[in-house]
């Protein structure tokens, strides 16, 4: 009996070291320069769009690769969609490592940054942060763009694997509320913030008793909206929404136009998707002859190019836009343009740039003396003492020491709040035509 029982052990025992040793390879994978493509900046920009790319890809800087002794942050970009914007995203992420790795690392060891194509999509942004934390140890996750997006990779790789995660333009406030120990910052102005800016204007303009908002179904378009409201509880207000999913209904507008008419606003606030915005003002154009009223635009449309034809440029000369983040700093600029020599650079990303260092420094002083990282995060950004993010190897020296900075950075000062939103997020309203002049009120 003792030996059959032996002979059934065995074989089970042998099963559960192999699988064991197996579980084991697993979770340590070997890391050379090797085992991730290598793509430089200027080859990122030569992606073809979207052509016969296909995305989806992971890969590194040949000048920092990832090794065994790295600290890994992943960077989250679209860059098969949009490699210019993803290029210039990535080198600003490179640019802060550099600055990091000159002063000290983290504890002495390097960070290497990871880079990831997720396509624009919020499945691959999930697939690719999982893979990322179990097989390339990230320690930390930059991105995705958008609050959907956002809200699935919190959900499912965040919070189950207590991975910090930081967003340069999600804006949604929601995104603070899902866990409050959720290891999680916003560095852009989120859709409160947005309201309170348009508010701002209308009190100052006087123009704040009948408002008509046309928004869009989706998360900014109703957060913007029920923050306004809340935000002034005696005005009236006149709300048509349109979904992103549909092609722009041309009688739905002209019905929109004619009840607006009829309403008498003293502004107008446009929060719809921005797939839909230009040719909703295009129609609006075309069928309101009456005097404007005061027009602010959200987060959806961006400054034209100069010289490119309007297609409402009777709206354009009195259309007020939300624009987030700041113009960059010369300085950063011009060490951003030596690691990629675009143009035209994202004001992201100064965020980003931001985001990296902060997080390298939270997470050097977390391992020295184990407090929460979300706690630490708020202490480095709202103290007294001052800590140039620009000049990163001087202030760690002159900061040794100190648990609380006031950190100034490639985006100006930046301060997290115990949710993780940015008190100082930049945000202005600015006309969509840079030479308006034109008297719309």
């Amino acid at each position: 009996m003792i030996l059959s029982v032996i002979r059934y052990l065995i074989p089970t025992l042998l099963l559960l070291m192999s699988s064991a040793a197996c579980a084991e390879s697993k979770e340590k994978p070997t890391f050379t320069p090797d085992t991730v493509e290598s793509m430089s900046l200027e080859e990122l920009l030569k992606v073809v769009v979207p052509g016969n790319y296909n995305g989806k890809g992971i890969y590194q800087s040949p000048q920092n690769p990832i090794t065994e002794d790295t600290i890994n942050f992943a960077v989250l970009m679209p860059l098969g969609y949009f490699p210019n914007y993803s290029a210039s995203m990535f080198a600003a992420a490179d640019l802060a490592v550099e600055r990091i790795n000159e002063s000290g690392g983290i504890n002495g060891k390097k960070v290497a940054i990871i880079r990831a194509d997720i396509t624009h999509s919020r499945q691959s942004s999930v697939e690719f942060s999982r893979l990322l934390v179990e097989n390339y140890n990230a320690s930390a996750i930059f991105g995705p763009g958008s609050t959907e997006a956002v809200r699935e990779v919190m959900e499912n790789v965040s919070i189950p694997f207590k991975i910090p995660l930081v967003t340069t333009s999600a804006s949604s406030m929601s995104l603070q509320s899902i866990d409050p120990d959720t290891l999680f910052w916003q560095l852009s102005a989120n859709n409160k913030q947005q309201a309170e800016a348009m508010v701002r204007l209308l009190k100052q303009q006087g123009r704040y008793k009948r408002i008509a908002l046309v928004s869009g179904r989706g998360i900014y378009g109703q957060e913007l909206s029920y923050s306004i409201r809340n935000m002034l509880p005696n005005s009236s207000f006149l709300e048509f929404s349109h979904s992103s999913l549909m092609t722009l209904n041309i009688n739905s507008v002209q019905d929109d136009i004619s009840r607006i008419k009829l309403f008498k606003p003293d502004a107008i606030i446009f929060s719809i998707h921005s797939n839909l915005i230009e040719p909703y003002l295009k129609t609006f154009e075309s069928h309101w002859k009456e005097k404007l009223p005061t027009l602010i635009a959200g987060d959806v449309l961006v400054k034209p190019q100069p010289n490119k034809k309007i297609a409402f440029p009777r709206i354009a000369q009195c259309l007020n836009l939300i624009v987030t983040g700041d113009s960059l700093s010369s300085n950063f600029e011009k060490e951003l343009k030596k690691k990629l020599d675009l143009k035209n650079l994202e004001i992201e990303t100064a965020s980003l740039y931001d985001s990296v260092i902060l997080m390298a420094l939270a997470i050097e002083k977390q391992s020295n003396s184990g407090r929460p990282l979300k706690q630490i995060m708020h202490e480095i950004t709202s103290g007294n003492s001052p800590f140039d993010g620009l000049n990163l190897n001087s202030a760690r020296k002159s900061n040794k020491g100190l648990n609380s900075f006031h950190y100034i950075g490639a985006s100006g000062r930046v301060k997290f709040d115990a949710n993780g939103a940015n008190d100082f997020a930049k945000i202005n309203i600015e006309k969509y035509l840079y030479n308006s002049k034109s008297k719309c009120q």
